[in-house]
């Protein structure tokens, strides 16, 4: 679909095939288009359920994707406002191609661009679990793991680190 100005009212549409859980779509190619911070939010809300694009390219757009936009990508891929919401991201998705080191690091900063590169690289991997597991670990180490009210005993963090790490 490079080359066609697809820009908002495009990216709605897409959303909907997106978010159909029978569309077969593995990739999709959206370059030289106009997709901005908007389109990136629209494309990566319709993505929270999708496990099957795997990805996207959106390079040479003639449209800038912000802090906006990169969260919304990061968000889908890593949400680390609690462990159920790091559960429940979509651990399908695997390659943004317009991510540009330094795109991402301007708007993200280079601890969440680390994280989004991070989990789009594992996402990659076949045990799903594994993935949620590991997204789990590296958002409380980083310290960004919101536990909520939950006080954790500190005599269980074995167990969890534990849980995290078992490949079974």
């Amino acid at each position: 679909l490079g080359d066609n100005n697809i820009g908002l009212r495009g990216c709605t549409s897409l959303a909907k095939l997106l978010a159909n859980q029978d569309s077969g779509l593995e990739r999709l190619y959206l370059n030289r288009n106009f997709i901005d911070d908007e389109c990136a939010v629209v494309l990566a809300d319709s993505l929270a359920t999708n496990t099957k694009l795997k990805q996207m390219s959106m390079y040479e757009n003639k449209s800038i994707v912000t802090v906006l936009g990169w969260s919304s990508i990061l968000n889908l891929v890593c949400k680390t406002s609690s462990i159920g919401n790091i559960l429940d991201s979509n651990h399908t998705f695997h390659c943004v191609d317009y991510i540009r080191a330094m795109d991402a690091i301007r708007a993200l900063g280079t601890d969440d661009a680390n994280l989004l590169y991070a989990s789009l690289g594992l996402n990659k991997e076949a045990d799903k679990l594994l993935v949620a597991r590991r997204k789990i670990l590296w958002s409380h180490a980083r310290g960004n793991l919101n536990l909520g009210e939950t006080a954790i005993d500190t005599s269980v963090m074995p167990r969890i680190l534990a849980w995290i790490g078992n490949n079974s």
